[in-house]
């Protein structure tokens, strides 16, 4: 077995652990809001493919690496005078922290991903500099990754500030952002890729570092691969689990929006009254509101959300409200408002807010109680299917149904750990998270304007007794389309992105 080991190492309380446990997709170690909490460095297997292993290492964080530096500019034989000393980690906690984090860097690591604070102006993170100079000490190749980049990401300008402000130092061989609030899984992927090109110019792309036999890669497609052909194995193994998450989150969504588009409660006539109406609309919002929190379920589970992070999400996702793009006019939001009942949970009154709940296990707190035509107008209509009346989904409501489905897969999709404990703030940072992203979901809907309407006109001949024919593949390709589009819009420069996960 062939191991390729990646180091994260940063100041202290910039979110190491937080973001080990993003790539490890679960809870490991220790995060509080307070300087030094990781200790001693502790590793775990990121993903593991034909006999190789990708392995992260979880360090302490740097304190005071100005003093650090000094006093290895004093010695004849630097780093190993300060790696062989005592130190007494309560008298001198952040030099004994810095102490295991270059232990580790040294002995163990073949990159070193150093983090920064985003939000911070480069020329004002003092600690930068000389955190980087020690660095030089270890010689290990660098990947700067810029955390805290907020909702709307790391933008070119970011980017190039930092890359400017870390260009002095030749180990640094790239600058990405990689948030542990809100990554795209795409970046992740371009992250094992461009480390795979690190260790590919390092190392010639050949196995003459590993010469010495340290890092034991003799590998099962052949003695002396080399950590940067590992490297490039194990990041294209990632590409393919990605894609196929990717596929079958598409799927369910597919999958879900038609039995959405196909769903039909039956009148027992045509001059059926309120109470006949009200018990049909809530049992589609109740079949709704089943059917949403599976999909919920299942792009967790596909995303390898579970536990205290699968309940963090649905916590914090159950009351941000996605806008609709054409909210009630005063007028019909007092007729609406006057037919809401609340006698049952389900989706209706959600139109009221002018879009729809985004619910992570509970769609919405009340639903509609409607009588007559007036209530039907909006959330809900009566269609005759062979002669016989029956309650639907509107046309509105189903072009407001696939926008929040398209952003639900969008929360889980770029779900971090980053935020803690759960709270207002935290779900205010999930819809400003959420945001950024309906400009571009917008504009990859209106391309494909017609598909839907083609989708909605067929889904109709379906509910009506007509043949379900390509309907499956139809709603499918129409998420599937979408999401690629709107992936590769908000991160262009991600190779991952333009394939949106295919291989």
């Amino acid at each position: 077995m062939s191991d390729v080991a990646l180091a994260l190492v940063s100041h202290t309380n910039v979110g190491k652990t937080t973001l080990a446990r993003t790539l490890l997709r679960r809870d490991v170690g220790s995060v509080f809001d307070q300087a030094h909490v990781t200790e001693t460095s502790e590793s775990w297997v990121v993903t593991e493919h034909g006999g190789h292993r990708l392995v992260l290492w979880d360090t302490p964080g740097f304190g005071d690496t100005a003093r650090l530096l000094r006093r290895l500019e004093q010695q004849g034989d630097p780093l190993g005078w300060f790696l062989h000393q005592v130190w007494d980690r309560l008298a001198d906690r952040a030099l004994w922290c810095g102490q295991q984090a270059l232990k580790t860097l040294r002995d163990e690591a073949d990159l070193v991903l150093y983090l920064v604070n985003a939000t911070e102006d480069p020329e004002e993170a003092g600690y930068v500099e000389p955190e980087l100079s020690v660095l030089e000490w270890v010689g290990k190749p660098v990947v700067v990754l810029l955390n805290q980049t907020g909702a709307a990401g790391a933008g070119e300008d970011l980017l190039k500030r930092w890359r400017e402000a870390v260009g002095g130092h030749a180990l640094v061989r790239e600058v990405l952002p990689l948030d542990a609030f809100t990554r795209c899984w795409v970046q992740e992927v371009e992250l094992l890729d461009r480390l795979a090109g690190v260790l590919e110019d390092a190392r010639g792309g050949s196995a003459d570092a590993d010469a010495d036999g340290a890092s034991g890669a003799a590998s099962s497609s052949g003695a002396g691969a080399g950590k940067a052909a590992v490297m490039r194995e194990l990041a294209t193994a990632w590409h393919a689990r990605h894609a196929q998450v990717f596929e079958d989150s598409v799927a369910a969504l597919g999958e879900c929006f038609l039995e959405t588009l196909t769903d039909r409660e039956s009148l027992p006539g045509v001059t059926a009254g309120g109470a006949a109406k009200r018990a049909a609309m809530d049992a589609l919002a109740e079949r709704q509101e089943a059917r949403e929190t599976a999909l919920t379920d299942r792009l967790l589970s596909l995303h390898e959300l579970d536990g205290e992070a699968a309940a963090r999400l649905r916590e914090e996702t159950r009351d941000v409200l996605i806008q609709g793009t054409a909210p009630l006019d005063r007028t019909k939001s007092a007729i609406w408002g006057g037919l809401v009942t609340g006698a049952a949970t389900g989706v209706g009154a959600d139109f009221l807010a002018g879009g729809l709940t985004f619910g992570g296990g509970a769609v919405l707190g009340a639903v509609v109680g409607a009588l007559g035509g007036a209530g039907l107008a909006r959330g809900f209509e009566v269609v005759l299917a062979r002669g016989k009346p029956q309650v639907s989904w509107s046309e509105e409501f189903l072009h407001a149904a696939l926008r929040r489905l398209l952003l639900r897969y969008l929360a889980v999709a770029q779900f971090g750990r980053g935020r803690g404990v759960v709270g207002e703030a935290a779900v205010a940072e999930t819809a400003a998270e959420l945001a950024p992203w309906r400009a571009t979901l917008e504009e990859a809907l209106s391309t494909r304007a017609d598909d839907t309407r083609r989708l909605l006109k067929d889904a109709r001949k379906a509910g009506d007794g007509g043949a379900r024919g390509n309907l499956v593949d139809a709603s499918r390709g129409q998420f599937d389309a979408v999401l690629r589009a709107a992936i590769a819009k908000r991160f262009p420069n991600v190779s991952g992105s333009r394939g949106a996960g295919t291989g």
